[in-house]
């Protein structure tokens, strides 16, 4: 399965999000969840946690590589890439 975090200044600046979301709710192994880090600040691992539990054994490496810049440093989304 595939969960895709969607990461934005703001909703507003959420382009094809909506799109995303239609396809998401239409696969049944497609989860999206919008991060906006202008209201929630930077990406933690307990918001990781939260929506995607098992992000830790997912094998997609950028999730991982996420997963261990925010563990040391909390960063703004816009530093992590």
């Amino acid at each position: 399965s595939v969960h895709l975090f969607y990461l934005s200044q703001d909703e507003y600046r959420s382009y094809y999000l909506d799109e995303l979301q239609d396809i998401a709710g239409k696969q049944p192994r497609f989860d999206i969840t919008a991060h906006y880090f202008s209201v929630q600040g930077a990406v933690t691992v307990a918001f990781l946690e939260e929506h995607c539990p098992d992000f830790r054994q997912r094998k997609a490496g950028s999730i991982k590589a996420m997963a261990g810049l925010i563990v040391r440093t909390p960063k703004p989304c816009w530093m992590i890439f």
